[in-house]
């Protein structure tokens, strides 16, 4: 039996310094499994002056020379200027190449530009993008992690019944992919509100008989996305650390301690892009909870022999105050009083997601919090 190729990345950087260095990070974070291919300076887009530059790009990454469109994910930084007018001109035009692929792609860029700058990005969350640091020191690992997420997902997705995949809704198949049937309807919340990732998949559904073989095709891209940045990025269904951390009232730093995460394994999460972050099912903590007979994580802790921890406190106002909720843009603990929810670009189903009040005055009338 032939086997099947293994998936490549190909990799966007148009300054020749940083390519290398950009490749090198890669190739170390994925090992000599993965074939990382870069979109040299010299490749030219084949097509007439009539052809949308985005469909020959396309159509090049299609080529031999990209291992005949056998890929995995596109890397691509935010800025390519340096590319000639006949190449891949902006980080726009390989992001339109890509979907039209139905390709996984993240772009990269640097981080800490200021709180303005903070809130900008988070919003293009909404939008499906995943952007990266690339001057974080897990660039390659998180890019590793997206593209292993990604495979994970079609894996998944090639498992189901064309019968079953004809009839179900894209919340019904996440949930089916991630063994979680009981989050169908909060899955289904986070796909109320800006819905940018599943959107691209409209057109397939409209024939959806017609277009069954496109739609599979395309689904662990848009899927991927929406998992990405909707679930995993805004709580609710999920929990990141610190998030973690402020819904069970255990102070970040204690949550940090030696030991103290390994209790709550039993409510890890271990689904796609479980490589990039580190996640807990929120239902699974409520269970276990529940099960000791405990009203907090740190009550919990205390009965596992998790001494002297101190509980979560809200990084805004003047007195302390017990946190719960997870500050968007400051990535901090805050508590209900002094934060606001219900943001318009929030998905439904992120009811742990606030905006501190300090930043909410600061910043809501420039970025649409209101």
């Amino acid at each position: 039996m032939q086997r099947k190729p293994t998936k490549a990345v190909v990799l966007f950087e148009d300054d020749p310094t940083l390519l290398r260095t950009r490749k090198a990070q890669l190739e170390k974070a994925f090992g000599k499994v993965v074939p990382i291919t870069p979109f040299e300076s010299n490749v030219l887009l084949a097509g007439g002056p009539d052809v949308p530059l985005e469909q020959k790009l396309a159509s090049t990454l299609e080529s031999a020379r990209f291992h005949h469109g056998v890929i995995g994910l596109i890397v691509c930084d935010m800025a390519l200027e340096r590319y000639g007018a006949s190449q891949a001109t902006s980080s726009t035009v390989v992001s339109a190449a890509a979907e039209a692929l139905g390709v996984p792609i993240c772009l990269y860029e640097a981080g800490d530009k200021g709180p303005l700058f903070s809130l900008d990005r988070r919003r293009k969350w909404g939008k499906g993008l995943i952007i990266v640091d690339e001057n974080s020191e897990s660039f390659g690992r998180e890019c590793a992690g997206l593209y292993h997420g990604f495979c994970h997902i079609e894996r998944e997705l090639a498992k189901i019944p064309a019968k079953d995949f004809a009839k179900s809704m894209p919340a019904e198949i996440l949930a089916r992919i991630l063994e979680k049937p009981e989050e169908t309807d909060r899955i289904a919340l986070y796909g109320a509100g800006e819905q940018s990732p599943l959107s691209e998949l409209l057109p397939y559904y409209d024939a959806r008989r017609r277009n069954i073989l496109e739609l599979r095709k395309r689904f662990h891209r848009a899927l991927g996305n929406w998992l990405y940045t909707s679930i995993l990025r805004f709580p609710g269904i999920a929990v990141n650390e610190i998030a973690a951390a402020s819904y069970l009232n255990i102070s970040r730093k204690d949550f940090d301690r030696p030991g103290v995460q390994s209790i709550f394994s039993k409510a890890a999460y271990r689904g796609p892009f479980f490589e990039c972050g580190r996640w807990w099912w929120r239902r699974g903590l409520d269970a276990m909870l529940a099960a000791a007979r405990c009203r907090t994580g740190l009550e919990y802790a205390g009965k596992r022999g998790m001494k002297g921890l101190k509980p979560s406190a809200c990084s805004e106002g003047s007195r302390p105050h017990a946190a719960g909720y997870y500050c968007m843009i400051t990535e901090a603990p805050v508590c209900e009083e002094h934060s606001r929810g219900g943001i318009s670009w929030f998905p439904g189903g992120a009811d742990l997601a606030r905006v501190s009040r300090r930043q909410y005055e600061k910043m809501g009338p420039f970025m649409g919090l209101y």
